[in-house]
């Protein structure tokens, strides 16, 4: 579902039920995380199709500086944690997941980093 077809919901008007313009606001605001999403997904794929053409380029791996293209592995976990993040899950959950399905170079690092970003 689209941020737009989110805004663009329509119901039924009753004589009983939830006030309309409560109902449109939250409609706006859902729409408005919801693009929000998906423009952070989108940076993270392109940032993911660049760390992949480095590295058919070359065979040694990125360097890990900040400014260098992250791992595949990185960008993944990045999204996982922003999405953790944005649900409400605390550092420790967000720690532990990570810690059992990526390898990172310094996880306390990208921890640091997305909850700075989300908070």
């Amino acid at each position: 579902m689209k941020p737009d077809n989110v805004k663009k919901s329509d119901f039924p008007l009753a004589n009983v039920g939830y006030d309309r313009d409560s109902v449109d606001a939250h409609l706006t605001a859902v729409a408005a995380s919801l693009a929000a999403l998906e423009a952070q997904i989108a940076s993270l794929e392109v940032e993911r199709g660049a760390v992949r053409r480095q590295a058919s380029k070359s065979s040694e791996p990125p360097k890990q500086e900040h400014s260098s293209p992250r791992t595949e592995d990185e960008v993944s976990a990045r999204l996982v944690a922003t999405r953790m993040a944005l649900e409400g899950a605390d550092r420790d959950e967000i720690r532990l997941k990570l810690s059992e399905g990526y390898e990172l170079a310094d996880l306390d690092a990208l921890l640091d980093d997305v909850i700075e970003r989300v908070v």
